[in-house]
């Protein structure tokens, strides 16, 4: 992550994968923005970067969390050895 959000981005992505090993599913970004502790228009704009940044996946209906990583898929296959 780069650029000057990076490191809201990374409290977010972090309360993100927090709530899902605590609750066992994903959080929907009104219950995030409380778990990050961010105003909930701060908090959509992280998400948003972070699915264009490849670390967050929503569905295509209703815009929910559905998969979440700590790292991009890109970087998971550089990180593969040839």
């Amino acid at each position: 992550m780069s650029g000057p959000h990076r490191f809201s981005a990374h409290h977010v992505l972090n309360a993100i994968l927090a709530y899902r090993k605590r609750e066992g599913e994903y959080p929907s970004q009104r219950a995030l923005s409380v778990e990050a502790e961010k105003s909930l228009a701060h908090t959509n704009s992280q998400v948003a970067l972070l699915v264009k940044q490849g670390y967050v996946k929503l569905s295509k209906s209703g815009g929910r969390i559905i998969e979440a990583h700590a790292e991009t898929p890109q970087e998971k296959a550089d990180a593969q050895p040839i």
